[in-house]
This record gives C-alpha cells, structure tokens and sequence, in this order.
C-alpha cells in the first residue's frame, strides 16, 4: 500500500535514498502502474481498488476516477496533447476471462479505458535500472 520514492541518477542510473511518498490505506486498493502528470502529480492505478487516484508531490491524494473495474492496472497519458489518460485493467482471478467477472459476481475488468484529462501528462522516459 505504499508508493516509495527515490533518488535517480541519470547518468548512472542507480537509485538510492528511499522515502515513503504515499502510504494508502486497505480500502484504496493496492498501488500498481503509475505516471507523472506535467504538474509533478502521480497517476496510480490502485489494483483491487477500482480507481485512479491523482497524487500531488507532497503525497495527498487530490483526485480521483472510479471505475467499474476491480483491478486497474496501470496508467499513461497519450493523444496529440498528451490530455487523454489510457488505463488498463485486469480480470485476474475471473472466472471467464471474457466476462470478467469472479465468483461473486465482481467485474475484475478487461478493458482499457480513456479519461479525457484537464491535465498534460508527460511524455514518457526510459529509466535506465
């Protein structure tokens, strides 16, 4: 439940100084995928928590999108302004992969869903670790 933040050298690539950025709580879910919004915001997707939450740098939580699916399972923004936030889901555990549905009947999701942000995202980078 806890998103870690570290020191990243780019010309080295090693990591260090590790610090608690969010410690979230048993019913937002697990954090999985993330990215960084052009504010400095996190994106998390929060597995077994049906949602997205928007993470400011000093670690609160100051939105959120509720989705259908139990198992986010990662996010990216994308279009030509970099406004449209992609998020994945999993239906791990379904009972019928096409479904997507466990047991009990809980949508555990499948999709890939589109949120029209009023936020830039960042373009992607590759870290070297």
């Amino acid at each position: 439940r806890t998103i870690t933040r570290y020191k990243y050298d780019r010309l080295t690539g090693e990591i260090s100084s590790p610090q608690v950025f969010f410690k979230g709580e048993e019913h937002h879910g697990l954090p999985d995928g993330i990215t960084l919004d052009a504010e400095g915001c996190i994106w998390a997707a929060f597995w077994g928590g049906s949602s997205v939450k928007r993470i400011n740098p000093d670690g609160k939580i100051i939105e959120e999108i509720v989705l259908p699916a139990m198992q986010p399972s990662s996010v990216m923004f994308g279009g030509h302004d970099l406004c449209d936030l992609y998020i994945t889901s999993s239906c791990q555990g379904a009972v019928d992969i096409n479904k997507g549905y466990d047991s009990q009947g809980n949508f555990l999701g499948g999709p890939v869903y589109k949120c029209h942000m009023d936020v830039k995202g960042r373009p992607e980078w590759l870290a070297d670790f």
